[in-house]
């Protein structure tokens, strides 16, 4: 009777419906590394990745902006990423992230990591953090908790980066 009792318990606790996990809100990115920081740019807004190529510079007063450059009949403002965020420019290597959009935007990164599904972190998780340009719009972790060893990774919306920073002239006409 108590055999019978323990697999009749058992039979109704396995013919429960499973609790299905809530999915989780999550964004495909390519997440680059620059200047000792991990950022993420939506695939949405991707065009392309090359091998850094060096641009042919351009009269401005946007130490961020390095040059343009031609991929497929098409101008691309490159902008340094580390510049752009606020730190300091890198040396002539890495990866050109060039994105969709007016004007066209290629970012010079130092190494482009992999395409990874980001989750949001909240308002409350970030208080603390503090973003150096209007274009980091955000934080996020990796959905796989073994990725980047569990570091932040900044949010980089390509419509916010392309507003502020046409390229502006130097002298001349």
């Amino acid at each position: 009777g108590r055999r019978h009792a323990l697999l009749t318990a058992r039979a109704r606790r396995l013919a429960r419906p499973r609790k299905t996990p809530d999915p989780v809100a999550s964004i495909s990115c390519l997440v680059c590394e620059t200047a000792g920081e991990l950022y993420a740019l939506p695939l949405s807004h991707m065009a392309r990745v090359v091998p850094f190529t060096r641009p042919a510079p351009v009269p401005t007063s946007n130490s961020a902006l390095i040059g343009v450059v031609s991929r497929m009949g098409i101008f691309y403002h490159v902008y340094d990423l580390a510049r752009l965020v606020g730190g300091a420019g890198a040396d002539a290597r890495g990866h050109l992230v060039m994105l969709r959009g007016t004007p066209p935007i290629a970012l010079r990164v130092d190494q482009a990591i992999r395409v990874a599904d980001l989750v949001v972190l909240s308002e409350a998780d970030t208080s603390q953090m503090r973003t150096n340009h209007l274009a980091v719009t955000g934080f996020a972790r990796p959905l796989q908790h073994e990725l980047f060893n569990e570091r932040t990774i900044s949010l980089i919306d390509p419509d916010k980066l392309a507003a502020g920073n046409a390229p502006s002239r130097v002298g001349g006409n």
